[in-house]
Protein backbone atom coordinates (compact mmCIF):
# COMPACT_ATOMS: atom_id res chain seq x y z
CA UNK A 1 0.00 0.00 0.00
CA UNK A 2 2.82 2.36 0.98
CA UNK A 3 4.67 1.53 -2.25
CA UNK A 4 1.51 2.26 -4.25
CA UNK A 5 1.06 5.67 -2.59
CA UNK A 6 4.70 6.47 -3.23
CA UNK A 7 4.30 5.62 -6.92
CA UNK A 8 1.22 7.82 -7.20
CA UNK A 9 3.06 10.69 -5.54
CA UNK A 10 5.95 10.32 -7.97
CA UNK A 11 3.59 10.34 -10.95
CA UNK A 12 1.78 13.42 -9.60
CA UNK A 13 5.07 15.18 -9.00
CA UNK A 14 6.13 14.39 -12.56
CA UNK A 15 2.86 15.78 -13.92
CA UNK A 16 3.25 18.92 -11.83
CA UNK A 17 6.77 19.52 -13.09
CA UNK A 18 5.56 18.93 -16.65
CA UNK A 19 2.76 21.47 -16.22
CA UNK A 20 5.20 24.01 -14.76
CA UNK A 21 7.54 23.51 -17.72
CA UNK A 22 4.69 23.92 -20.21
CA UNK A 23 3.53 27.05 -18.38
CA UNK A 24 7.03 28.47 -18.61
CA UNK A 25 7.12 27.82 -22.35
CA UNK A 26 3.63 29.19 -22.93
CA UNK A 27 4.53 32.86 -22.60
CA UNK A 28 1.70 34.95 -24.00
CA UNK A 29 2.99 37.66 -26.33
CA UNK A 30 0.26 39.65 -28.04
CA UNK A 31 0.15 40.18 -31.80
CA UNK A 32 0.14 43.95 -31.19
CA UNK A 33 3.44 43.75 -29.32
CA UNK A 34 5.25 42.11 -32.24
CA UNK A 35 3.53 44.01 -35.06
CA UNK A 36 5.23 46.94 -36.81
CA UNK A 37 1.89 48.29 -38.01
CA UNK A 38 1.00 51.84 -36.92
CA UNK A 39 -2.65 52.40 -37.97
CA UNK A 40 -2.38 56.20 -37.78
CA UNK A 41 0.53 56.11 -40.24
CA UNK A 42 -1.65 54.12 -42.65
CA UNK A 43 -4.47 56.65 -42.19
CA UNK A 44 -1.97 59.42 -42.95
CA UNK A 45 -1.22 57.83 -46.31
CA UNK A 46 -4.85 58.34 -47.34
CA UNK A 47 -4.28 62.10 -46.99
CA UNK A 48 -0.69 62.25 -48.26
CA UNK A 49 -1.63 60.51 -51.51
CA UNK A 50 -3.99 63.21 -52.87
CA UNK A 51 -1.80 65.93 -51.36
CA UNK A 52 1.30 64.72 -53.18
CA UNK A 53 -0.13 63.15 -56.32
CA UNK A 54 -2.93 65.61 -57.05
CA UNK A 55 -2.64 68.91 -55.18
CA UNK A 56 1.15 69.36 -55.43
CA UNK A 57 1.80 68.56 -59.15
CA UNK A 58 -1.28 70.47 -60.28
CA UNK A 59 -0.66 73.56 -58.12
CA UNK A 60 -4.08 72.97 -56.57
CA UNK A 61 -3.65 75.32 -53.63
CA UNK A 62 -7.29 75.06 -52.60
CA UNK A 63 -6.93 71.30 -52.17
CA UNK A 64 -3.70 71.83 -50.21
CA UNK A 65 -5.62 74.12 -47.85
CA UNK A 66 -8.55 71.73 -47.68
CA UNK A 67 -6.34 68.80 -46.67
CA UNK A 68 -4.41 70.70 -43.98
CA UNK A 69 -6.84 70.06 -41.03
CA UNK A 70 -6.61 66.28 -41.57
CA UNK A 71 -2.81 66.46 -41.85
CA UNK A 72 -2.66 68.39 -38.56
CA UNK A 73 -5.07 65.97 -36.83
CA UNK A 74 -3.09 62.90 -37.87
CA UNK A 75 0.22 64.52 -36.91
CA UNK A 76 -1.18 65.17 -33.43
CA UNK A 77 -2.29 61.53 -33.22
CA UNK A 78 1.17 60.35 -34.24
CA UNK A 79 2.70 62.45 -31.47
CA UNK A 80 0.53 60.54 -28.99
CA UNK A 81 1.34 57.10 -30.39
CA UNK A 82 3.13 54.55 -28.20
CA UNK A 83 5.29 52.30 -30.34
CA UNK A 84 4.77 48.53 -29.93
CA UNK A 85 7.44 46.60 -28.05
CA UNK A 86 9.11 45.24 -31.16
CA UNK A 87 9.87 48.81 -32.29
CA UNK A 88 11.42 49.91 -28.99
CA UNK A 89 14.86 50.12 -30.61
CA UNK A 90 13.42 52.52 -33.22
CA UNK A 91 12.09 55.00 -30.69
CA UNK A 92 14.88 57.57 -31.00
CA UNK A 93 14.79 57.75 -34.80
CA UNK A 94 10.97 57.75 -34.67
CA UNK A 95 10.95 60.77 -32.34
CA UNK A 96 13.58 62.57 -34.40
CA UNK A 97 11.69 62.13 -37.68
CA UNK A 98 8.31 62.83 -36.10
CA UNK A 99 9.69 66.14 -34.82
CA UNK A 100 10.66 67.04 -38.41
CA UNK A 101 7.18 66.16 -39.65
CA UNK A 102 5.57 68.20 -36.86
CA UNK A 103 7.72 71.23 -37.71
CA UNK A 104 6.84 71.03 -41.40
CA UNK A 105 3.12 70.79 -40.55
CA UNK A 106 3.41 74.01 -38.51
CA UNK A 107 5.05 75.70 -41.51
CA UNK A 108 2.20 74.35 -43.65
CA UNK A 109 -0.27 76.30 -41.49
CA UNK A 110 1.94 79.38 -41.60
CA UNK A 111 2.04 79.34 -45.42
CA UNK A 112 -1.76 79.04 -45.52
CA UNK A 113 -2.22 81.96 -43.08
CA UNK A 114 0.17 84.12 -45.11
CA UNK A 115 -1.47 83.06 -48.41
CA UNK A 116 2.03 82.22 -49.65
CA UNK A 117 1.44 79.85 -52.58
CA UNK A 118 5.14 79.38 -53.34
CA UNK A 119 5.87 78.66 -49.69
CA UNK A 120 2.84 76.38 -49.49
CA UNK A 121 4.03 74.25 -52.38
CA UNK A 122 7.51 73.98 -50.87
CA UNK A 123 6.23 73.02 -47.45
CA UNK A 124 3.85 70.38 -48.84
CA UNK A 125 6.91 68.77 -50.42
CA UNK A 126 8.61 68.86 -46.99
CA UNK A 127 5.59 67.26 -45.33
CA UNK A 128 5.66 64.47 -47.90
CA UNK A 129 9.41 63.93 -47.48
CA UNK A 130 9.15 63.84 -43.69
CA UNK A 131 6.18 61.48 -43.79
CA UNK A 132 8.15 59.10 -46.03
CA UNK A 133 11.11 59.31 -43.63
CA UNK A 134 8.85 58.37 -40.73
CA UNK A 135 7.48 55.38 -42.63
CA UNK A 136 10.99 54.18 -43.52
CA UNK A 137 12.04 54.46 -39.87
CA UNK A 138 9.79 51.58 -38.85
CA UNK A 139 9.18 49.62 -42.06
CA UNK A 140 11.05 46.27 -42.20
CA UNK A 141 13.50 45.95 -45.07
CA UNK A 142 11.90 42.68 -46.20
CA UNK A 143 9.06 40.52 -44.87
CA UNK A 144 11.63 37.79 -44.16
CA UNK A 145 13.71 40.12 -41.97
CA UNK A 146 10.54 41.15 -40.14
CA UNK A 147 9.68 37.48 -39.47
CA UNK A 148 13.22 36.89 -38.17
CA UNK A 149 12.95 39.91 -35.88
CA UNK A 150 9.66 38.70 -34.36
CA UNK A 151 11.32 35.47 -33.16
CA UNK A 152 14.50 37.26 -32.06
CA UNK A 153 12.40 39.75 -30.09
CA UNK A 154 10.80 36.93 -28.08
CA UNK A 155 14.18 35.35 -27.40
CA UNK A 156 15.99 38.56 -26.49
CA UNK A 157 13.29 40.26 -24.40
CA UNK A 158 11.58 37.24 -22.84
CA UNK A 159 13.28 33.84 -22.97
CA UNK A 160 16.85 35.01 -22.37
CA UNK A 161 16.16 37.43 -19.46
CA UNK A 162 13.93 34.81 -17.79
CA UNK A 163 16.48 32.06 -18.50
CA UNK A 164 13.68 30.00 -20.03
CA UNK A 165 15.97 27.47 -21.68
CA UNK A 166 13.24 25.19 -23.04
CA UNK A 167 11.54 28.06 -24.85
CA UNK A 168 14.91 29.39 -26.03
CA UNK A 169 15.85 25.99 -27.50
CA UNK A 170 12.60 25.77 -29.43
CA UNK A 171 12.77 29.37 -30.62
CA UNK A 172 16.41 29.04 -31.71
CA UNK A 173 15.41 26.37 -34.25
CA UNK A 174 12.60 28.60 -35.51
CA UNK A 175 15.07 31.49 -35.75
CA UNK A 176 17.39 29.39 -37.91
CA UNK A 177 14.50 28.64 -40.28
CA UNK A 178 13.79 32.37 -40.57
CA UNK A 179 17.48 33.03 -41.25
CA UNK A 180 17.39 30.40 -43.99
CA UNK A 181 14.40 32.15 -45.60
CA UNK A 182 16.40 35.39 -45.60
CA UNK A 183 18.96 33.81 -47.91
CA UNK A 184 16.45 33.99 -50.78
CA UNK A 185 14.82 37.31 -49.82
CA UNK A 186 14.53 39.94 -52.54
CA UNK A 187 15.30 43.61 -51.92
CA UNK A 188 13.22 46.47 -53.27
CA UNK A 189 14.55 48.47 -56.21
CA UNK A 190 15.39 51.38 -53.92
CA UNK A 191 18.04 49.38 -52.05
CA UNK A 192 18.97 46.57 -54.45
CA UNK A 193 22.29 48.31 -55.16
CA UNK A 194 23.34 47.08 -51.71
CA UNK A 195 22.39 43.46 -52.49
CA UNK A 196 25.96 42.16 -52.09
CA UNK A 197 26.34 43.75 -48.66
CA UNK A 198 22.91 42.43 -47.69
CA UNK A 199 23.82 38.90 -48.77
CA UNK A 200 27.05 39.00 -46.75
CA UNK A 201 25.14 40.24 -43.71
CA UNK A 202 22.53 37.50 -44.10
CA UNK A 203 25.23 34.82 -44.22
CA UNK A 204 26.77 36.20 -41.05
CA UNK A 205 23.34 36.19 -39.41
CA UNK A 206 22.68 32.61 -40.57
CA UNK A 207 26.02 31.45 -39.16
CA UNK A 208 25.33 33.03 -35.76
CA UNK A 209 21.81 31.54 -35.70
CA UNK A 210 23.31 28.12 -36.44
CA UNK A 211 25.76 28.59 -33.55
CA UNK A 212 22.85 29.45 -31.27
CA UNK A 213 21.01 26.23 -32.18
CA UNK A 214 24.18 24.25 -31.50
CA UNK A 215 24.70 25.96 -28.14
CA UNK A 216 21.04 25.63 -27.17
CA UNK A 217 21.27 21.84 -27.55
CA UNK A 218 23.63 21.81 -24.55
CA UNK A 219 23.40 23.13 -21.01
CA UNK A 220 25.93 25.95 -20.98
CA UNK A 221 23.65 28.88 -20.18
CA UNK A 222 26.39 31.50 -20.41
CA UNK A 223 27.38 30.30 -23.89
CA UNK A 224 23.73 30.41 -25.00
CA UNK A 225 23.44 33.98 -23.76
CA UNK A 226 26.58 34.97 -25.65
CA UNK A 227 25.23 33.38 -28.82
CA UNK A 228 21.95 35.28 -28.45
CA UNK A 229 23.88 38.55 -28.10
CA UNK A 230 25.87 37.75 -31.24
CA UNK A 231 22.69 37.05 -33.25
CA UNK A 232 21.17 40.27 -31.89
CA UNK A 233 24.24 42.31 -32.88
CA UNK A 234 24.36 40.76 -36.36
CA UNK A 235 20.67 41.46 -36.90
CA UNK A 236 21.11 45.15 -36.07
CA UNK A 237 24.24 45.40 -38.24
CA UNK A 238 22.25 44.02 -41.17
CA UNK A 239 19.33 46.36 -40.58
CA UNK A 240 21.51 49.44 -40.15
CA UNK A 241 23.15 48.94 -43.56
CA UNK A 242 20.09 50.63 -45.04
CA UNK A 243 19.49 53.52 -42.63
Amino acid sequence: MKACCTSIMIVCLGLLLSLQTNAQNDIQISHEEVSTDIPTLSDFHEVIYPLWHDAWPNNNFELMKELYPKVRELTEKLNNEVLPGILRDKENVWKERLAKLTTSVKLYKQAIDENDEGGLKNVVEEVHTNYEGLVRAITPLTKELDAFHVVLYKIYHYYMPEKNMNALRTASMELLEKAKALQTAKLSRKVERKADKFKAGVEKLFTSASELVKSASGNNVKDMMNCVETVHDNYHSLEQMFE
